[in-house]
C-alpha cells in the first residue's frame, strides 16, 4: 500500500508533523551554561571579525572543543540578532535534516517501508524533539552518525576505499562537535577487523583513516 503513494508525498507529510512538533512552544526552550558559553564564543567572533580556529576550553581544563559547531550556529545567531533562540532554530533545522536524509538513505539502500519507519520514529521521538528545543555541541552527532553508518556500509558493500576516507572524515566532524565521538573511531576500526579482515593488512586503509580524521579534526 505504501508503494502506491509517491515518496515525495510521504516525506512531505512526515515533515509537516516534524516541523509542528519541533516548533510547538519553541519559546520555552531550555537555556543552560553551555549554551551561554557557545553564544559568547559566537558573539566574540562576529564582533571581532576573527574566525576562531578552536573552540572554548572543556571541563577537562586543557582540552579545547573544535570550532566547527560555532561555524554552524553563527549564521542563525547573526540572523536572530544574538537572541539565544537563533541557535535553537539551528537545532530544529538539524533535526529536520536528520529526518530527510534518513528517509533518502534508507529508501536508497533498503526500501521505502524502512525509510518511512525510520523517519516517523525520529519525527515522533520525544528525545529527538527535546534535542531540537535546545542548543548543545553534541546534538548534530545524530546526523553525523547516520552518515557514518551508511558510509561504512557502502565500504562493506563495494570495497571502495574512498568510503573509508569519508567515514574517517565524518569521525573527525563528530569529534569537532564533542570529543566523546572519538569512541566511534574505535568502533570503526573494530568493524574493519570484523567485516573486512582481509583488508586489515592493506596500508591504504590505515593511511586513509589517518588522513580523513586529521583533515577534519
Amino acid at each position: 500500500m505504501l508503494n502506491r503513494v509517491p515518496p515525495f508525498i510521504i516525506l512531505s507529510l512526515i515533515l509537516i508533523v516534524a516541523v509542528s512538533l519541533r516548533l510547538y512552544r519553541i519559546e520555552d526552550y531550555g537555556f543552560f551554561a553551555d549554551q551561554a558559553r557557545d553564544l559568547l564564543e559566537v558573539h566574540k567572533w562576529l564582533v571581532s571579525g576573527k574566525i576562531p580556529l578552536q573552540g572554548p576550553l572543556t571541563s577537562m581544563g586543557t582540552f579545547h572543543l573544535g570550532p566547527f559547531y560555532y561555524y554552524l550556529i553563527a549564521p542563525f545567531v547573526f540572523m536572530f540578532k544574538f537572541d539565544p533562540i537563533g541557535a535553537v532554530y539551528f537545532e530544529v533545522f538539524d533535526g529536520l535534516l536528520l529526518v530527510v536524509l534518513g528517509f533518502f538513505l534508507f529508501r536508497k539502500f533498503v526500501d521505502l517501508g524502512t525509510a518511512f519507519i525510520f523517519s516517523l520514529l525520529i519525527t515522533l521521538s520525544p528525545l529527538a524533539i527535546s534535542l531540537s528545543k535546545g542548543s548543545w555541541n553534541p546534538h548534530p552527532q545524530l546526523l553525523v552518525t547516520l552518515l557514518l553508518v551508511f558510509s561504512f556500509m557502502q565500504f562493506i558493500k563495494t570495497n571502495t576505499l574512498k568510503y573509508i576516507f569519508i567515514s574517517a572524515f565524518l569521525v573527525g566532524v563528530g569529534v569537532q562537535l564533542h570529543y566523546t565521538f572519538l569512541t566511534n573511531l574505535l568502533s570503526l576500526i573494530l568493524m574493519i577487523f570484523i567485516f573486512k579482515r582481509r583488508s586489515v593488512l592493506n596500508y591504504k586503509i590505515w593511511l586513509l583513516l589517518i588522513c580523513g580524521q586529521d583533515l577534519r579534526s
